[in-house]
């Protein structure tokens, strides 16, 4: 039994140091540094015309196409315009799900005070209810343009520029994200999915996530966190990590719905707006409350990423369970 025991333990150490790249904790209340938080090597792998000029090990969506030219249409007189397809992973959006409301840990404050309506909005944390546990989560959405920001790659056509920081999202003024009835008139399919054989194909989904890539035909599943509906801050789940990366997905799809989010990963020539989205163009690195150098595809379990991921923080406002994620998204652009 002992023996058995101290093999779980070194098992379970093991897949910890394999999995789980190193976290370097960070003080509480510090804006992210944009040149040493990023993990700068998920921008690859980089593919120009086809072929891969720099790989990368981790995980990146698959090109649309593998031609060593592309065809753009332009406006009169030239009506086409002839340049080769480049492709990369760029970090351009920021997003945050917190337990305390109006706390944005990307940049280590808060808007209002502890008390009266900002705490009725969703300071709510992980609490026990007919006995299942589950967790709620407020979530933002910043757009970062982290080049643009820097005043790097300004003059490449494939990178967004001439953007700045700015807050385009966030859940505590919506009515529909703090209850999960309400939420279904704006998404009546929900009543598609709410039964438990379409539940149970996202163990699929959870697999393949975790394993290979998001199914993207599963729109409705978000892997390992479960469901994408109800487009809530409510999850079925006692693992307060998981339940905040599950937040954050729920964000990418909810900006797709809201055609706020445009895929960069469909059409060399233009961004295409996708209401219902191809999850697997997109990974999210961890940078609040731990930086960890390693972006991860949406749903994916959090036995790749928990390490370290949520330290006790002490107490009060911008303690432990805020996270922030820099997301990576499927870039294939045009280059002339």
């Amino acid at each position: 039994m002992k023996k058995a025991m101290l093999l779980g333990v070194v098992f379970t150490f093991v897949l910890m140091v394999v999995f789980a790249p190193a976290a370097q904790a960070i003080p509480r209340g510090s804006m992210v540094n944009m040149i040493s938080d990023p993990a700068w090597k998920e921008i690859f792998p980089l593919r120009i015309g086809g072929v891969t000029v720099m790989s990368f090990d981790g995980y990146s969506a698959p090109d649309a196409t593998s031609n060593p030219f592309c065809v753009c249409p332009m406006p009169p007189p030239l009506f086409y315009r002839i340049g080769i397809p480049v492709s990369f992973n760029e970090p351009a959006r920021l997003a945050e799900a917190v337990k305390d409301a109006f706390y944005f840990p990307s940049f280590g404050f808060r808007i209002g005070s502890a008390g009266g309506s900002t705490k009725a909005l969703g300071a709510a944390t992980t609490n026990q209810v007919e006995g299942q546990q589950n967790s709620f989560y407020q979530a933002h959405w910043f757009v970062f343009p982290i080049w643009s920001l820097m005043g790097l790659l300004t003059d490449f056509v494939c990178v967004e520029s001439g953007a700045e920081i700015d807050l385009a999202f966030l859940t505590e003024i919506l009515p529909t994200w703090q209850d999960d009835n309400l939420s279904a008139y704006l998404t009546p399919e929900v009543l598609l999915f709410a039964n438990p054989v379409a539940q149970l194909a996202c163990i699929a989904d959870s697999v393949s996530t975790n394993l290979w890539r998001p199914l993207d035909s599963m729109f409705w599943c978000i892997g390992s966190s479960g469901s994408t509906y109800p487009m809530s801050g409510h999850f079925s789940d006692h693992n307060n990590i998981q339940s905040a990366f599950g937040a954050t997905n729920r964000m990418i799809f909810n900006m797709g719905r809201l055609l706020l989010l445009w895929d960069h990963g469909v059409n060399a020539c233009t961004p295409v707006v996708t209401p219902i989205w191809n999850k697997s163009h997109y990974k999210m690195q961890r940078l609040r409350p731990t930086v960890q150098k390693k972006a991860w595809p949406v749903g994916t379990s959090s036995w790749m990423y928990q390490h370290f991921g949520n330290p006790p923080m002490g107490s009060g406002v911008g303690s432990a369970d805020n996270f922030s994620f820099l997301l990576f998204r499927k870039k294939l652009c045009c280059a002339f």
